[in-house]
């Protein structure tokens, strides 16, 4: 099982230094550049502004999430046994996914980019391998690891959180990024991902510490669909 909490966001086409600053920011008063906000805090207070969509409460699942960003990128799951559950705890809000079927999309954006900056904040329980997402970009009818960007627990089960995968457009195959001692799973992190073109145009960083690099060539990212919670590819052509 997967847990997300509060902010998930989407930096574009600014500096890593900057991203971070914005991540910092809980109000995110900074607004350049960005293109995907989700924050489970936030959503209540943004579903008063939409007609006939209740609030959430702890245990309920989730159908719709809402996008602080100002593009109104909403994810949604029509499948009900697909939604992930919002959760309450102490102060903290957040998205329990069951690791199996939970997931939140959203399609149609016709986006593309030559560099991105993301940050989120997760805490997985389990890895029972085959790259279990924490999200993805991709363009349509196209794998995320050949044509956006996906963040994974990597192909092999793992009895902790040693192992994130993060592969796109320019820089394909799994990769071993997590290079810090292996955690424990239940505990929250903050991960920071920067794609641009470059030797080491694709670094991690991991609860503020610098984890490893990868090379990615020259490239545009696309993001026609984003998924929370999951990953979208085949290779099997179906």
């Amino acid at each position: 099982m997967i847990k997300i909490l509060a902010c998930f966001s989407l930096v574009l086409l600014t500096g890593f230094t900057r991203a971070v600053e914005l991540a910092r920011d809980g109000g995110l008063s900074v607004t350049n550049g960005l293109e995907l906000w989700f924050d489970c805090a936030n959503q209540n207070t943004l579903r008063r502004n939409v007609p006939g969509l209740p609030p959430l409460g702890s245990g309920n699942l989730v159908a719709e999430l809402l996008d602080g960003s100002g593009h109104d990128r909403h994810l949604t799951q029509l499948q009900r046994s697909s939604r992930p559950k919002f959760r309450q705890e102490l102060d903290c809000s957040f998205l329990a996914f069951d690791g199996v079927d939970d997931a939140l999309a959203v399609s149609d954006l016709n986006k593309k980019f030559p560099s991105v900056t993301a940050f989120i904040v997760a805490a997985p329980h389990s890895n029972a391998g085959m790259f279990p997402g924490l999200f993805s970009l991709s363009r349509t009818g196209q794998n995320d690891y050949t044509s956006g960007i996906n963040c994974d627990l990597g192909p092999s089960p793992t009895p902790q959180f040693s192992f994130l995968n993060v592969e796109g457009a320019g820089f394909g195959g799994a990769s071993q990024l997590l290079k810090s001692a292996p955690l424990s799973f239940g505990g929250w992190h903050v991960a920071a991902i920067r794609c641009e073109a470059g030797p080491q145009g694709v670094s991690v960083f991991l609860n503020g510490k610098p984890q490893g690099t990868r090379e990615r060539h020259q490239s545009e990212i696309g993001m026609d669909h984003f998924t929370l919670g999951s990953r979208l590819y085949s290779n099997t052509g179906e």
